[in-house]
């Protein structure tokens, strides 16, 4: 590789170049000692440079100073020039500043650079349309350098100080630095002044808007008003600026909530400038202000005169016409004139669409049309001023109202629809809290509206009334209502202790009523940790374990109903937890649990734990005869029911606690006729008889009025489990004609029962059971009829159409179908030989 690669080549006049030339070649033993004519070079460029060093200063010292004065004064015509303020900037910028430090700069060539610039930077924003805060507060420090090295300046930089300050919000300072001003420069100080004023007032409108404390605005008050009577003061002033000053300060005085103050104001100031009866804006504008004065007095007679008066002094297309109409309807609306009202407002809207009393005037349209009962109008117009910008809390005020009144009518839809107009009037990005109460409310009693017909007596829910569009309704409205309530409780934290509370509960139970348990465990579960103490704790953990019951948590569900009990046994909620936890334990392990099931079960229905009056005691009852049922104890069964069935016949799900009394009676029967297969005396043997047909009667009759019943109801709002109760009580109805021997009145179910259930696989009970009946009474043609439509029929079905477990199919019904079968055979058989 090339050596030269590894090292840059040295460049002319580098010292390294230099020391590279002489320097020994590689593998050299030493450098050799340098040599006296080699040297000769150096004192020679020593020397050189020394000469050319002071040739260039003397050059400098003979160069004359910078002209700071000439460029300065440049710099001002520039600034005076037609759009030469950028130009300006730049040359003090570029080529003054760098010189302000020279020796020969003095404190008056800084003061000025500080004051051209400050001219220039002003009369460029103003030039360029602008108004930027760090242009200003850049202005306002340059005048003040300025003013440290060239004291007071000129009235035009004073001028000009004076309106940064105005733009930067600096009232006190503006208004102090105005007193610099000479007096006798009168259109110039009103000016400045006026600019001022207009911000004092304006700094006084926005602090009410954002809702500053009374107790700021009313600090404010007193340096505002001083400012409008240095104004009225003012040598000078116009009559019209007079009485617009005249007019601010009665509208301040009105802002501040200080209008009795305001009607002495201008009672005198009216008769002082001496406008009483004439035409014109200003008088108008005077006499709108005492009418305003007054109105808020609660004069309302006196406030309609003056308003009056202004209407007439002001010309029909005066935008001033506007606030006074807007406040005349007002009046109207007070008196319960309200088609006047609805007039006036009306007029603003029409002619004044745009005016700053618009907004009111559509506020009182939208509270008229609500008095006059036309709510759709009234709700479009509360939706205008919604849409438009400006002070919301008489707004919410208002709409609140119109929620609540709705709400206590009982016109919830309405008071829904106010409720979420209210939801876009949001304050600090976050949604008014009544609003979210008010539409929670609102959607929670329209669900209640829709559920209304399935509640029953005892309070109970007969969801099987409704069809499946309300029911979706309804659960739709039940989780907006949650959702609502929901965020309701978060805003409410830290501000309404009850309240929060209230919104809490009401989200859980509205979520556990929509069937949406885990959103309904998070507000129950929150409401017993954050609760403590409060007297709905224990309902909480109730409907906490119901709700783990119904995801099908049954151990945590019996856990919590187990602690219930043990610690609030006197308690509604201790002795309601007794079947609900019978109730999860059966569900959770019904075999193993059922010795403790029928334990508690049996407390409760001997009276220990509640009165036989109460709604839990009839529960008890049910699932005590459910559980000898599914045990196959039917006496017990049947004891129990009939009680229940006693105390009320007409409670919600007293159908199938029929179909579990009648199937009860039935299977009793059976199991006597099995018994009656054994030898026992004969006294015994009519006694058993005569319980038996005693049952099956009894059975029969409850079928009877098991099928009454659901051929009356609407079959798609029936739960699966009680369509199938109806159905086999058709079937086994004919089964007890059957059993008691009454062979026609068994064909006459059974037909019944196959026509109505043609397509279901159970319709071949009864074709099998009609081959039975009128084998069992010699009928044999019509036996033999029988018998081949209804194998015909079991051809048709599919090899498992009689595995399913909810059919009215028992193995003696196969059997007695052999049977007749069997002698059929052989019958025709034997004619056929």
């Amino acid at each position: 590789m090339d050596e030269s690669t590894d090292n840059p080549t040295p460049q002319k006049n580098d010292p390294a170049a230099d020391e590279g030339a002489g320097a020994p070649a590689k593998g050299s033993d030493a450098a050799s000692p340098p040599r006296l004519r080699d040297l000769w070079q150096v004192p020679a460029l020593v020397v050189g440079v020394v000469l050319f060093t002071a040739g260039a200063l003397v050059a400098l010292m003979s160069r004359p100073p910078y002209d700071i004065d000439a460029a300065l004064r440049a710099a001002e015509a520039m600034i005076e020039s037609e759009n030469g303020h950028a130009q300006a900037l730049t040359h003090l910028n570029q080529f003054v500043a760098p010189h302000l430090d020279a020796p020969h700069a003095n404190p008056g060539h800084r003061g000025t650079h500080a004051m051209l610039s400050a001219d220039a930077m002003f009369l460029a924003q103003r030039e360029g349309g602008f108004n930027y805060t760090e242009n200003n507060e850049r202005i306002v420090a340059l005048y003040e350098r300025a003013e440290e090295h060239l004291g007071e300046l000129g009235v035009t930089q004073r001028t000009r100080m004076i309106e940064t300050l105005v733009s930067l919000g600096r009232i006190s300072e503006a208004r102090r630095r105005l007193e610099t001003i000479p007096r006798d420069d009168t259109d110039r100080r009103l000016r400045l002044l006026r600019s001022i004023v207009r911000l004092t007032l304006q700094e006084q409108r926005d602090a009410r808007a954002t809702g500053a404390a009374p107790e700021a605005l009313a600090d404010r008050l007193p340096f505002t008003l001083t400012m409008l009577n240095e104004y009225a003061a003012e040598p000078g002033l116009s009559p019209d600026e007079r009485r617009w000053a005249i007019a601010r300060q009665a509208e301040l005085r009105i802002e501040s909530g200080r209008p009795s103050e305001s009607v002495e104001h201008l009672l005198r100031a009216i008769q002082r400038i001496d406008v009483v009866g004439a035409p014109g804006r200003e008088t108008g504008e005077l006499l709108y202000l005492l009418g305003r004065a007054y109105y808020d007095l609660g004069q309302n007679e006196d406030a309609r005169r003056r308003l009056e008066q202004a209407e007439q002094a002001v010309d029909e297309t005066d935008a001033l016409r506007a606030p006074v109409q807007t406040l005349l309807g007002r009046i109207a609306q007070s008196r319960t004139e309200f088609d006047e009202a609805r007039e006036r407002f009306v007029a603003v809207i029409s002619d004044f669409p745009t005016a700053d009393a618009a907004r009111e005037a559509w506020l009182g349209l939208g509270e008229v049309e609500a008095m006059l009962g036309g709510f759709e109008r009234s709700l479009e117009a509360y939706g205008r001023v919604v849409e438009w910008q400006g002070p919301v809390a008489a707004l919410e005020t208002s709409l609140r109202e119109r929620a609540d009144e709705r709400y206590a009518a009982g016109d919830f839809e309405h008071a829904l629809r106010y409720g979420a107009l209210g939801l876009k009037l949001r304050v600090d990005g976050r949604e008014p809290g009544w609003a979210l109460g008010s539409v929670a409310s609102a959607q929670r009693a329209l669900a209640g509206e829709l559920l209304e017909p399935a509640v029953m007596s005892d309070g109970a829910v007969d969801w099987s009334l409704l069809d499946p569009v309300t029911r979706e309704e309804i659960r739709r409205r039940l989780i907006e209502a949650a959702e609502h309530f929901y965020a309701y409780s978060r805003a409410m934290i830290g501000e309404n202790d009850d309240a929060y509370a209230a919104a809490l509960w009401n989200a859980g139970d509205s979520w556990d009523r929509a069937g949406e348990y885990t959103s309904a465990l998070r507000a129950f579960t929150e409401f017993a940790q954050q609760r403590p103490n409060d007297q709905r704790r224990p309902r909480a953990r109730f409907r906490l374990a119901q709700t783990h019951h119904a995801q099908g948590d049954y151990e945590v569900a019996s856990m919590i109903y187990r602690d219930l009990i043990r610690e609030n046994p006197p308690s509604g909620e201790g002795f309601m937890s007794y079947v609900p936890l019978v109730q999860s334990l059966l569900a959770e392990d019904s075999q193993a649990n059922a010795p403790e099931a029928e334990r508690l079960l049996t407390l409760v229905v001997d009276g220990e734990v509640m009165g036989p009056d109460a709604r839990d005691f009839r529960v008890a009852l049910n699932e005590l005869g459910a559980l000898h049922y599914r045990a196959e104890r039917y006496p017990e069964a049947i004891e129990r029911l009939q009680e229940s069935i006693d105390r009320d016949p007409d409670a919600a799900d007293a159908g199938m606690t029929r179909f579990l009394l009648a199937d009860s009676l039935r299977l009793s029967a059976a199991e006597i006729d099995r018994e009656l297969n054994e030898a026992m005396p004969q006294s015994r043997r009519h006694e058993l008889q005569s319980t038996r047909r005693e049952r099956l009667r009894q059975a029969m009759s409850l079928y009877d009025q098991v099928c009454a019943e659901g051929v009356a109801r609407d079959q798609s709002r029936m739960s699966s489990l009680e369509r199938i109760a109806m159905r086999n009580s058709f079937f086994y109805r004919a089964d007890c004609a059957f059993d008691l021997g009454d062979d026609a009145l068994a064909i006459a179910h059974y037909d019944v029962a196959a026509n109505r259930y043609a397509d279901d696989p159970a319709s071949l009970v009864a074709m099998m059971q009609i081959v039975n009946a009128y084998a069992r009474m010699g009928r044999w043609e019509e036996a033999r009829t029988a018998n081949e439509r209804a194998r015909q029929r079991f051809r048709d079905l599919p090899e498992g159409a009689f595995d399913r477990d909810d059919l009215p199919l028992e193995r003696r019904h196969w059997e007695r179908w052999l049977d007749a079968s069997t002698e059929l055979a052989q019958r025709f058989e034997q004619d056929d030989d």
